[in-house]
């Protein structure tokens, strides 16, 4: 070996391809390891932070074990930690831009702080189980600690967070982990993909939360206070602004929500993908003092393009934006009906995050049960709630605008079809009119007159 090495000892293991050294310019006699790799290509070489050689001897034989094992099965042999691989795997990995969103997030979260440094071929079945139980624990953990409150002061805000995740959640994280695992398969670092169960209720110390909670639609008085700020911000005040990007930007964010919130889109994809030429403006053909704005949706969620109808005293939305956006640079047939500065497609996260920051600073985040609202639930909930409770659509028309299943809209907004008709469900006979005899009418009525009584009592007191 070169003339920088101070002491060699060959292991008895494999004098031919193993070897401990220590260096001249090291003070400390801290011990290397010196590995041959198979038919001679190159050398696999560490520090065994140890100065003691027995305990250097002991750790050059059991990773020269670990290297001939990962040769045997014809791979080359690593050592690669979980973090710096989880890193290249990101940026090799040939994910979409919102996925690599998505597992750089969980990675930043969770990955990195359990796995760390832990070499990837060590990660089997066990470790992801244990990784399941620690998570499920992490935010009240993270609560314990004050970390929520330090982070915000850090001017890192903490918003949306459940101390117990959604099933959803888990399986989300276990998929990037599967991907990542192939990932490092693909590319010889382990021999083989760990099995992770899918049924995480079979874990044991595992809890999460099986149901999907969905947003709720805004209170009228909640939803009215947020227009008006939002109305002032983006378009009042908004406007005043001598950057010419920033008043784009809050211009948009604006048009963005209240189109969706109408038109019954969803305030991603099926709105960001939008160009002029999908929308226009025709007479109503009911009423002749009247127009009608139709959006074509092509990037619709469910795969089939749909076309959205603006109510009649909305159809200035449409107008007033697309005279805005004229007057900064856009409004071609081709341009995007929601485009960054630079005419690019506007992600809905950007906007998101501007709505989610503003709503923060005039605490308007949060309804009145404490609930978190969301882009989505502003407009999305809000508008399909109310389109039920204003209109006399049944569950079909309402499924068949907001381009949903009768199913999804029959389960999360049969509250908002009550309020829409409590009669309807109060009406149980097939003739469409109630069988009460006078009598029995008159004695309800004296018993409700009882009752308002009974409520004014309490009032008084």
């Amino acid at each position: 070996m070169g003339s920088y090495y101070d002491t060699v000892i060959p292991l008895e293991v494999d004098k031919e391809r193993v070897k401990i050294f220590t260096l001249k310019s090291s003070k400390k006699k801290v011990w290397y390891v010196k590995i041959l790799r198979r038919e001679g290509k190159g050398y696999f070489q560490k520090s065994l932070k140890t100065d003691s050689v027995q305990i250097a001897k002991d750790k050059a034989t059991a990773l020269y074990m670990d290297v001939w094992n990962t040769e045997s099965k014809g791979l080359e042999y690593t050592d690669s930690n979980f973090s710096s691989t989880f890193i290249e795997f990101l940026d090799n990995a040939g994910m979409s831009k919102h996925r690599h969103t998505r597992a750089k997030g969980v990675y930043k979260r969770y990955f990195g702080p359990f796995f760390g440094q832990t070499p990837v071929n060590q990660i089997d079945a066990k470790m992801f189980n244990d990784y399941l139980r620690w998570r499920v624990e992490y935010w009240e953990r993270e609560e314990a600690k004050g970390s929520i409150k330090s982070e915000n002061e850090q001017g890192v805000p903490v918003y949306h967070y459940a101390k117990i995740p959604a099933e959803g959640t888990l399986k989300s994280e276990r998929q990037i982990l599967k991907q990542f695992m192939y990932y490092c398969a693909e590319n010889r670092y382990v021999d083989r993909v760990p099995h992770l169960k899918v049924n995480l209720g079979m874990v044991r110390g595992v809890k999460f939360r099986s149901e999907r909670q969905k947003s709720k639609a805004l209170s009228p008085q909640m939803e009215r206070k947020i227009e008006l700020y939002l109305r002032k911000f983006c378009l009042t005040n908004g406007q005043k602004d001598k950057n010419w990007i920033r008043c784009f930007g809050r211009a948009r964010l604006y048009y963005f929500i209240y189109l969706c919130r109408h038109t019954l889109m969803r305030p991603s994809t099926e709105a960001t993908g939008l160009r002029w030429s999908d929308c226009r403006i025709e007479k109503s053909r009911k009423h002749d003092d009247l127009e009608l704005g139709l959006i074509h949706v092509r990037e619709s969620k469910t795969g089939k393009p749909r076309y959205c109808v603006l109510p009649y005293g909305q159809v200035h939305l449409l107008t007033k934006w697309r005279k805005m956006s004229v007057d900064f640079g856009f409004g071609k047939p081709d341009d995007y009906v929601f485009p960054t500065w630079e005419g690019k497609r506007c992600e809905a996260h950007i906007m998101g995050r501007l709505l989610r920051d503003k709503l923060i600073k005039e605490g308007l985040h949060r309804d009145e049960e404490g609930k978190v609202i969301t882009l989505y639930s502003i407009a999305r909930h809000t508008g399909i709630t109310r389109r039920i409770e204003f209109s006399d659509w049944d569950v079909g028309q309402v499924a068949s605008a907001a381009g949903t299943s009768v199913v999804q809209i029959s389960q999360f907004y049969y509250e908002a079809f009550v309020n829409q008709n409590p009669d309807r469900w109060a009406l149980t006979f097939k003739k469409g009119k109630p069988k009460l005899e006078d009598k029995r009418k008159q004695k309800l009525k004296d018993e409700i007159s009882q009752w308002e009584n009974i409520l004014d009592g309490f009032n008084e007191d």
